[in-house]
């Protein structure tokens, strides 16, 4: 895979940045960070003087480095260097990009940025701003976040599955169902727009959208062992790394019956989770390792999620045929 290397003008005008949205190509009316190509012989910050004078016939003087970003586009991988930059002379004049903005702390997230730009938000935020609190991660809270990454609906029943089966298991180990919930909701964040690349796409995003951490390491460590090396070890954890398999199977079973998952019982579960070639896709292994990993039997943590999912059959599409 080809290198490119650019660098982009992070344009500060006191607690507000500069930003420009695409007119062209594959990433068309996304936003990014003004800049593009260090040529031969340039350095970065002769590349982005260079660049911002035939892009916005403005001349800028570059300061500090921000940071380096590396991304891997599906065509290519970017190493962008990004420097504050400030005004010497001219009116930032759109002679390539399709709309240009001036954003503020309230409004840096309304814009749709390009992958490797939306790395250096959060230090961008913290820069202007300072370091801000975590947001508490409620229900309502995940689902905005999920609207536009979410769209597909396989997917977003997915995502209630398993955000009602974690809100049961919270009940299961005296935590906050609201948390675990919105946790549950939130684990496929990356997945619809990168199948390939599960979770690779998902850490630095939500920690630039101000998710606490913690949650964001919850959501990395249901991929354990399958695309991530970050182990289960709260029981949160451990319970969504295996619940996201479980569900899957639960959901199977309950549409083959009349009535959904409203009758669905225990025994009946067991026994196709048994067959291997029933809900085939849904790693039978990875669910016994986190079933071993809490200490609980797989038919316990099925009985707490089937009661937690039935309990919203009619919204997850599992209260039986013609309903």
């Amino acid at each position: 895979m080809k290198t490119i290397w650019v660098a982009a003008a992070v344009i500060r005008d006191k607690d507000r940045v500069f930003a420009t949205q695409r007119g062209y190509g594959d990433w068309k009316d996304y936003w990014e960070f003004p800049g593009g190509k260090i040529e031969p012989g340039e350095t970065p910050e002769e590349a982005l003087r260079r660049e911002i004078l035939e892009e916005l016939d403005t001349e800028i003087a570059v300061g500090e480095k921000l940071a380096t970003v590396d991304y891997d586009y599906p065509e290519f991988h970017l190493t962008m260097d990004c420097f504050w930059c400030s005004i010497v002379r001219g009116k930032l004049e759109l002679l390539e990009a399709e709309d240009a903005a001036w954003l503020t702390k309230e409004t840096l997230m309304e814009v749709n940025w390009l992958p490797a730009d939306l790395k250096i938000i959060g230090k961008i935020k913290e820069a202007l701003y300072g370091k801000e609190t975590p947001m508490t991660l409620t229900f309502e809270k995940a689902k905005e976040l999920n609207r536009d990454a979410v769209t597909e609906e396989h997917l977003i029943i997915h995502s209630l599955n398993v955000c009602y089966a974690m809100e049961a298991m919270a009940r299961h180990f005296g935590a906050d169902p609201e948390h675990w919930k919105a946790v549950g909701y939130l684990h496929d964040f990356d997945y619809q727009n990168y199948p390939e690349e599960h979770l690779k796409h998902t850490e630095k995003e939500l920690l630039a959208l101000n998710v606490d951490p913690a949650d964001v390491r919850a959501i990395m460590s249901h991929g354990y062992s399958i695309c991530t090396d970050v182990e289960p070890l709260t029981e949160m954890e451990k319970s969504l790394f295996t619940v996201d398999e479980l569900t899957g199977i639960i959901q199977a079973c309950a549409r083959m019956r009349p009535n959904g998952i409203l009758d669905l019982e225990l025994k009946s579960f067991m026994k196709k989770f048994k067959d291997r070639k029933f809900a085939a896709k849904c790693d039978r292994d990875t669910i016994l390792k986190g079933c071993e990993m809490l200490g609980m039997e797989v038919a316990d943590v099925a009985a707490i999620c089937i009661d937690g999912m039935r309990a919203h059959a009619e919204e997850i599409g599992l209260a039986g045929r013609g309903k």
